[in-house]
């Protein structure tokens, strides 16, 4: 799945999805985020973080789309755009709070 990243913190990601992605709170993932300048010359490659992430909500916008909210587990690690992602351990059972 391929999102559009709308806000991010240190703690997390908001993405926006195309509807239909059958996406669920609690849901986790494996999260690699590439991050630009749009203004640096084509010469300077992105920065390239992964990780993993739980969702802690997913709702519908007045667009016609779907945004996440998502909760990274760790802090993100850096890897090589041209290498293989940096090991990623098995993905936790979610701890999600109730009424969030």
């Amino acid at each position: 799945m391929f999102g559009g990243i709308v806000d991010v913190s240190a703690g997390g990601v908001r993405l926006r999805i195309r509807p239909g992605q059958g996406v669920a709170e609690g849901s986790a993932f494996d999260v690699a985020l590439e991050v630009s300048l749009p203004s640096a010359p084509q010469a300077v490659p992105p920065v390239r973080l992964c990780g993993t992430a739980v969702t802690v909500r997913a709702y519908e916008t007045d667009a016609p789309a779907f945004e996440l909210a998502l909760r990274f587990l760790a802090p993100l690690a850096v890897w090589d755009g041209f290498g293989a992602p940096a090991a990623i351990q098995s993905i936790p059972e979610p701890s999600v709070p109730t009424g969030v």
